[in-house]
C-alpha cells in the first residue's frame, strides 16, 4: 500500500462505524503526525487519499491537526446523524434471531496470508485474483446505504461493522445481548480465493474467513419472519444478504455446526492489536 492508500483507508476505517450505526456521515476530523522520514510526495499522498475518500462518501473534512512527531501517527473520528431514535446499536439480539452479513468475510486475511506466506512458499494466484486481495486494502468500502436501509426497515434489533473479523464480530454481537449464537458451515459465504490459499497452507478456510480481518461488511440480527423484506431491499443496493446462523440461550457458548454435522468451538483469531507476526497468529492460532 502507498501513502494515498492507507489515507484513504483511515478514512474508511471510521466511516464505517457510522454506517454501523445507519447513520448518515456529516463530518470527520483528522489526525495526521509525522517525522522527519516522511517526504513531501508522501505527505501529499496521504492527503490526496485521504480527500478522496471523505468526497467518495460527501462527507467534509471539517478540522483536526497537523504536526510533527517521532513517528508516523494517523487518526481519525467519523460522525454522522440519523432521526431521532432510529439507529442501530450492538445490543438487542434476541434468541431466534438470525444472524446475517452484507457480504463475503476474510478477503483481507486471506491478502495478509497470501502475500507474507503462501507466495513466498511458491503457490500463485491469477494476476486478477492477486487484485481482488489487494483491493480489499487498498478501497475498502463503508456500507452507509446499506446501514440507512437496515435502519428505515425498522426490523433490525443490533449491528456491528466487521472490522476486527467474523469471530471476533460474533463474540462482542454476543455478549452486548448476553445471547450466544450456532453458524453453520454449509452457509458460510467463503470466497473461492479464500479457500484456494487455504488449501494450499492445508489451513481450515473457516479459520481464514473468521479471523483477524479488516472486512467492513455489516453483521446484524433480525427475526425469521422480516429476513425476506431485508434481503429485497438491500437487493436494491445490489448488496447480497448471506444467513450464517441464528442466535441461541446463553446457557452454552456459541459454536459452528460443520458440514458432516459435528460442532466445534467458533474458529480463527480476533483482532487483539497483535504485536507480533500476524500472519503466524492467523495459521497457528497464537
Amino acid at each position: 500500500l502507498n501513502y494515498f492508500d492507507i489515507g484513504y483507508y483511515l478514512v474508511i476505517a471510521n466511516l464505517s462505524d457510522v454506517a454501523a450505526m445507519g447513520a448518515t456521515p456529516i463530518g470527520l476530523t483528522t489526525v495526521v503526525r509525522y517525522n522527519d522520514t516522511l517526504d513531501d510526495a508522501d505527505f501529499r499522498q496521504l492527503l490526496e487519499g485521504i480527500k478522496e475518500a471523505a468526497s467518495l462518501y460527501k462527507t467534509p473534512i471539517i478540522g483536526g491537526d497537523i504536526g510533527g512527531y517521532v513517528e508516523v501517527v494517523l487518526a481519525a473520528t467519523a460522525f454522522g446523524i440519523t432521526e431521532r431514535g432510529k439507529y442501530l446499536q450492538r445490543k438487542g439480539t434476541l434468541v431466534s434471531d438470525v444472524l446475517c452479513i452484507t457480504g463475503q468475510p476474510g478477503l483481507p486475511s486471506t491478502a495478509l496470508v497470501y502475500f507474507t506466506r503462501a507466495k513466498n512458499d511458491g503457490f500463485l494466484l491469477s494476476e486478477e485474483e492477486e487484485h481482488i486481495l489487494l483491493q480489499s486494502w487498498k478501497r475498502p468500502i463503508a456500507r452507509i446505504e446499506e446501514g440507512k436501509v437496515l435502519t428505515s426497515l425498522d426490523v433490525v434489533h443490533a449491528c456491528q461493522d466487521v472490522s476486527d473479523g467474523v469471530k471476533a464480530t460474533v463474540d462482542q454481537l454476543a455478549l452486548a445481548s448476553n445471547v450466544s449464537f450456532v453458524l453453520y458451515e454449509s452457509l458460510l459465504p467463503i470466497h473461492s480465493i479464500t479457500q484456494k490459499v487455504a488449501a494450499f497452507l492445508h489451513l481450515d478456510p473457516v479459520v481464514l474467513a473468521f479471523s483477524a480481518s479488516v472486512d467492513f461488511h455489516l453483521m446484524f440480527t433480525v427475526a425469521q419472519q422480516d429476513i425476506a423484506i431485508v434481503k429485497q431491499t438491500l437487493a436494491l443496493l445490489n448488496c447480497t444478504l448471506y444467513q450464517i446462523g441464528q442466535a441461541i440461550s446463553a446457557t452454552e457458548p456459541s459454536y459452528l455446526v460443520r458440514s458432516d454435522e459435528r460442532r466445534s468451538v467458533i474458529p480463527g483469531t480476533a483482532w487483539q492489536q497483535q504485536s507480533g507476526n500476524v500472519t503466524r497468529t492467523i495459521i497457528e492460532g497464537f
